[in-house]
């Protein structure tokens, strides 16, 4: 790569000369509500805001109302040895206090979203951070932790309160705005600055209509004043009263996600 370091890169992947190859070890790096994120004294409210990027992909963190520390992360476990670099983008809602923490409080870095300032001291495997603005009231905060030991790699954002404390009786009208993670690998570089982000998607989630296809006749949907049937791979509603005649099935959803539903007619 541009540091003289060689790579193992997958087949027909093009190499260049002075680029930095960046992989982000993180998976739903846009969809926060995904199982993938542990939550704890947390809920996500998925696509709530614009993110820096211009789309409505930005979700929010609201607090629970139990006290205790009020958090989201992932343990990306069996990949010790590599050196982290962690980033994230984040926006003050209701709150304006935020951490950014690996395994402990030796990896935490607290930032006032208000004004885009460290709170406190920085923890001491901390050895590079930058505070970002993004506009609109985003911040990207980075933060290089090498020196962490163990199977590990965390990745974890707490909900501060008002006063910056980390263990407190949440509020769940209160919470605060969060949009592309990212974890790389700094392991033989020279230069650990942070890297662009690299986007791991957001997740679309199983599909949740049953033979919406129609291969297996009408299986799962129910008729309401109407016969049903399928011919030549099309769902066909017939009026059995004079009533408009409909077929639907049940869907179950989450409060706070966005759901998109399409059909061909």
């Amino acid at each position: 790569d541009f540091e003289g370091v060689i790579r193992t890169v997958e087949s027909s992947e093009p190499r260049f000369q002075g680029a930095r190859r960046v992989e982000n070890l993180l998976s739903y790096s846009e969809d926060f509500g995904n199982a993938y994120w542990s939550k704890t004294k947390v809920t996500v409210v998925s696509n709530d805001t614009t993110a820096p990027n211009g789309t409505s992909t930005a979700d929010k963190v609201m607090e629970t109302s139990a006290t205790g520390i009020h958090y989201i992360g992932k343990d990306r476990g069996g990949i010790g040895g590599l050196k982290p670099l962690t980033s994230i983008y984040v926006k003050a809602g209701e709150r304006t206090k935020v951490r950014l923490q690996g395994a402990d409080g030796g990896s935490k870095l607290d930032v006032d979203l208000s004004n885009g300032t460290i709170i406190g001291s920085k923890g001491a495997q901390v050895e590079q951070y930058a505070i970002t603005p993004q506009g609109d009231g985003w911040y990207w905060i980075t933060a290089y932790t090498p020196s962490v030991t163990g199977t590990g790699r965390y990745f974890f954002v707490w909900v501060l309160d008002d006063s910056g404390n980390p263990s407190y009786a949440g509020d769940p009208t209160k919470g605060l705005y969060i949009w592309g993670a990212q974890m790389e690998d700094t392991t033989g570089q020279t230069n650990t600055s942070p890297s662009s982000y690299v986007s791991t998607g957001v997740g679309t989630g199983p599909e949740l209509v049953t033979n919406g296809d129609f291969s297996n006749g009408t299986t799962g949907w129910t008729a309401v004043s109407s016969n049903i049937s399928v011919s030549a791979g099309q769902f066909v509603i017939e009026n059995s009263t004079t009533t408009v005649g409909s077929a639907y099935q049940a869907i179950t959803t989450v409060v706070g996600r966005k759901y998109i539903v399409t059909a061909s007619y």
